[in-house]
């Protein structure tokens, strides 16, 4: 993989296919950014889902979708034991950066910390 003139996109290599004589192909493609928190302990659940609530309006103000949000969680190695997962796209990681120095996600964020500890990461990628 290269990156490409512009920070935001990357080129990937190009296509191999089973015959020489076959054209490759080359793909650019926009990175995204991903907000994701993993909750490793839920005493709140009352509370985080009033949280998640009222948070829902502030990702979708910074730009942010929801791809991952709860559900079942299948822990196929390592050790962790994660209650709750989230995983919200953001056009850039600026954009999710906005989003948690915003006043409103430093108010809701103390709501969250009386309900949930767990780890939030900001992961680069296509």
């Amino acid at each position: 993989m290269r990156a490409s003139s512009d920070s935001s996109l990357i080129s990937i290599p190009p296509c191999h296919h089973y015959r020489r004589t076959e054209p490759v192909c080359a793909l650019e493609v926009e990175l995204s950014a991903y907000l994701i928190v993993i909750d490793t302990e839920v005493s709140g659940p009352d509370v985080l889902s009033d949280f998640a609530e009222r948070m829902t309006a502030a990702t979708l103000e910074y730009g942010g979708k929801y791809l991952v949000r709860g559900g079942d969680i299948d822990v196929l190695g390592g050790d962790v034991s994660p209650q709750r997962v989230t995983v919200v796209e953001f056009g850039d990681a600026d954009q999710a950066r906005a989003l948690l120095k915003s006043d409103v996600f430093a108010e809701l964020s103390k709501v969250r910390n009386t309900a949930a500890r767990g780890n939030t990461m900001i992961v680069e990628g296509v």
